[in-house]
C-alpha cells in the first residue's frame, strides 16, 4: 500500500516536472522572439541613420519591430508571473520594463513614462 502511494506520489511529482519543462520551452520560444524583434529593430535604426533616402521608411518599421518586441516580452512577463518562481518572474517583469523603456525612448512620446519603465527595471 506504501509503496503504491510513493509510485502514485513520485508519477505525479514527474508529470509536475514535465509540464514545468514544457513551461519553459513555451517561455524560451517568448524571450527568443523578444530578443529577434529588438535585434531586427536595431539593425533598422542603424541602417536608417545610415541610409538618406530610406530612412523614413526604415525607422517606421523599425518603430513596428520595437513594438512587437515589447509585446512579446510582456508576454513574457505574463505567463512567467503564473509558471515560474519568484525570482524568474521579478526578471521577465523587469525586462518587460526595459523593452517598453525603449520604446517609449525612441517614439519620444512620453519621457516620464519611460524613465518610470526603466527605474522599475533597474
Amino acid at each position: 500500500m506504501i509503496v503504491e502511494a510513493c509510485a502514485a506520489i513520485s508519477a505525479a511529482a514527474a508529470a509536475a516536472a514535465a509540464s514545468a519543462a514544457a513551461a519553459c520551452r513555451h517561455l524560451q520560444i517568448l524571450l527568443v522572439c523578444a530578443e529577434r524583434a529588438w535585434a531586427h529593430a536595431m539593425l533598422l535604426k542603424q541602417e536608417s541613420q545610415q541610409d538618406g533616402a530610406a530612412a523614413a521608411k526604415k525607422r517606421h518599421t523599425a518603430l513596428r519591430r520595437l513594438r512587437k518586441a515589447s509585446f512579446w516580452a510582456g508576454e513574457l512577463s505574463r505567463i512567467a508571473g503564473t509558471v515560474c518562481d519568484t525570482r524568474s518572474a521579478v526578471e521577465a517583469d523587469a525586462y518587460a520594463a526595459w523593452m517598453s523603456g525603449n520604446v517609449l525612448m525612441e517614439t519620444e512620446s512620453d519621457w516620464q513614462r519611460a524613465l518610470a519603465c526603466y527605474t522599475r527595471a533597474k
